[in-house]
């Protein structure tokens, strides 16, 4: 089943300028935030990672074995629950 393209366009690169020349200065480092979370639960989850604090959402990335990358709401019972298994198998 394909994702939604609500679901996977959540998230965007922000930072410097894109005429600037690498490398950025720190506080231009390019930086990966979401701007909202995947309304429904994502199956098959291969791998996750959190959003950087400096994000306006705080957010857990899913990545579906589809290679497919969702923001999710890190309060959410499904996605504590995704992270948790994910987390045992290491």
């Amino acid at each position: 089943a394909s994702l939604s393209g609500d679901a996977i366009s959540c998230k965007m690169l922000l930072g410097g300028s894109q005429h600037l020349s690498l490398p950025f200065p720190a506080h231009f480092t390019p930086t990966e935030c979401c701007f909202k979370y995947a309304q429904k639960p994502i199956r098959h989850v291969q791998s996750f990672y959190e959003t950087p604090r400096d994000c306006s959402l705080p957010a857990v990335v899913i990545v579906a074995a589809s290679g497919d990358e969702v923001c999710a709401d890190p309060k959410k019972p499904w996605v504590k629950r995704a992270m948790k298994k994910l987390q045992r198998k290491k």
